[in-house]
């Protein structure tokens, strides 16, 4: 079974690694006063990773040991990098980073 283009519901998954960073993002967001924006960036990437991933990011790398295809996308001053499973309506979110001009940079060496 491919899941390219529009499918089902997929699952996210991320290592704990990546969900800390997430955390983190949420933290500094909310001490910066940048939460409503970045909360509501971040439940529009998640929504675009459940509903329609392949059509969302642009393709880094097949990765076929793994049957996956690497995406990235930038999204509201966010770089969003993620695996597809081929076979599986399955996402493996691998980091969500800001970019140079987003708040959250602010004071990053």
């Amino acid at each position: 079974m491919s899941t390219g283009g529009v499918g089902p519901p997929y699952s996210i998954w991320a290592s704990a690694g990546a969900q800390e960073v997430i955390r983190e993002l949420f933290r500094r967001s909310r001490a910066i006063g940048v939460l409503p924006r970045f909360s509501r960036a971040m439940e529009d990437i998640y929504d675009a990773l459940r509903t329609r991933p392949t059509e969302w990011g642009d393709p880094l790398a097949r990765l076929s040991g793994l049957r996956m295809t690497h995406y990235r996308r930038v999204y509201d001053e966010l770089r969003v990098v993620y695996g597809v499973h081929l076979d599986h309506p399955v996402i493996w979110l691998v980091s969500v980073t800001p970019v140079l001009s987003h708040p959250l940079r602010a004071g990053d060496g």
